[in-house]
């Protein structure tokens, strides 16, 4: 493991160590603060919608992410029967 790394992991622990895990939306708030920040002037119907659209773009996401690692290495292996 290299110093970069274990740097940026004490940094990453050092911001969490002052954060709350909120219940209803999963983000991470202040916690001095009495409820969370993204989520305490929402309805239930209003975050359940907001819940749905940060599923969905990380599922769009990791499919993309998928398909690009296909088509790179498929490059790669074309690349390497034309080298023969």
């Amino acid at each position: 493991m290299n110093l970069w790394f274990a740097h940026r992991a004490a940094e990453k622990l050092k911001k969490l160590k002052n954060k709350t895990r909120c219940h209803r939306c999963g983000l991470y708030y202040e916690k001095h603060l009495r409820a969370c920040s993204h989520c305490s002037a929402l309805d239930d119907l209003q975050l359940d919608a907001i819940i749905r659209k940060r599923r969905s773009f990380r599922t769009k996401l990791g499919i993309g992410m998928f398909i690009g690692a296909v088509v790179f290495f498929g490059l790669i292996l074309l690349g390497a029967i034309g080298l023969r």
